[in-house]
């Protein structure tokens, strides 16, 4: 982590599984987050999604290849907003020590999306029937995994379609980008990989109560692993608090900002 306080802090937004950088924007249209001009915003989307839609990487879609892709779009001093699959992304890059990042909010992410016998999670068989799902009607998926997001909200309607007018503003994710980074979620398990240089760049963890890919149990196991970081437990929200509730997370985020490079 390398802070230059002669230069400005980017707050790069990167998106989730099957959407685009759109999903910020109601968010962005809603809330300041420049700190008197301060912070700039920048949003990002990942190779084979939304502007990206072409754009697939060549090794099997690994963390490394993504990571780098997205480093070499950052600008100095930029803090990753890593929301869900692209929490990932952010983690990585923060264990890797990028010298462009620093500082991480983790929004609804896990270092493990998968469900085994010492870990909550996503069901197995819950992928396996999205992959298959994936080959047949990869639009309808799309679909299903919001409402996903969406369950046990008091405003899942109102949710699912500004979700959704996000998704179709821009071109649906390529449908290699889809599969090969469902099977990095399936198969990716960062627990081990904790770097102990990056325990000293700020970080954030944000979680909604009401969460089904990323269930609240999952917390303390999260908190043993990274000690230091800061969490946050929206207890209404699910998988995407920053739409559900957006005043709570404005708050959470801007507090984080101020609190750890403008203070």
């Amino acid at each position: 982590m390398v802070f230059n306080e002669a230069q400005p802090i980017t707050l790069v937004f990167l998106h989730g599984w099957g959407m685009n950088k759109m999903v910020w924007q109601p968010l962005l249209s809603k809330h300041d987050f420049s700190h008197s001009g301060k912070v700039e915003s920048l949003q990002l989307d990942l190779p084979g999604f939304g502007d990206n839609q072409f754009v697939v990487e060549p090794d099997s879609y690994s963390l490394d290849s993504l990571s780098s892709h997205i480093e070499k779009q950052l600008p100095d001093n930029s803090i990753i907003v890593g929301w869900s699959l692209a929490g990932l992304i952010a983690q990585t890059l923060v264990n890797k020590l990028s010298a462009k990042v620093i500082g991480q909010v983790q929004v609804c992410s896990t270092p493990k999306f998968t469900q085994t016998e010492d870990w909550p999670g996503i069901k197995p068989i819950v992928l396996q029937q999205f992959a298959k799902q994936l080959k047949q009607d990869h639009k309808a998926l799309l679909k299903r995994f919001l409402a996903i997001q969406c369950m046990g909200l008091d405003n899942a309607k109102s949710v699912y379609k500004e979700m959704y007018e996000a998704l179709t503003q821009h071109p649906l994710s390529n449908e290699e980008a889809l599969t090969q980074s469902l099977a990095l979620l399936s198969s990716t398990d960062l627990r081990g990989r904790l770097v102990t240089g990056s325990i000293n760049t700020p970080s954030l963890r944000i979680f909604g109560g009401l969460d089904s890919l990323v269930p609240k149990k999952a917390l303390p196991l999260i908190q043993q692993i990274y000690r230091n970081d800061e969490f946050y437990l929206i207890d209404k929200a699910s998988h995407a608090p920053f739409i559900s509730h957006p005043d709570n997370f404005a708050s959470i985020l801007n507090t984080f900002t101020f609190n750890n490079f403008l203070k």
